[in-house]
């Protein structure tokens, strides 16, 4: 599996004094987006933790995110909380205590 971020770079183009943009044109992938980018066009530095986390999830639980397969935002978010119930089968778990595992995640 090899995650793909949709902009982690966006935020370094802040000037020390901005809390957020906002972006006329979205860029990256979708699956990997911050919902205020999509919905609203505002590029924080939190777009970044956001798509972090969503890469955490993959990794986590072994299942890929692909934006490229969703119609739609709500499909990848959709995917996302689909992979986060299924933790209990992911291959992570297999040489770790079962319930510390899931406090990390959770």
């Amino acid at each position: 599996m090899m995650p793909k971020v949709a902009d982690f770079g966006l935020s370094r183009f802040f000037d020390d004094n901005k809390t957020h943009t906002n972006a006329t044109i979205l860029t990256g992938s979708i699956g990997y987006m911050a919902p205020e980018y999509i919905y609203k066009h505002e590029i924080t530095k939190k777009a970044d933790i956001y798509s972090l986390g969503v890469i955490i999830i993959e990794i986590i639980t072994g299942a890929r995110i692909d934006p490229f397969n969703s119609t739609s935002y709500q499909e990848s978010m959709e995917s996302v909380r689909k992979s986060r119930l299924n933790l209990q089968d992911c291959n992570a778990f297999k040489h770790f205590n079962h319930s510390i595992c899931l406090k990390l995640v959770f």
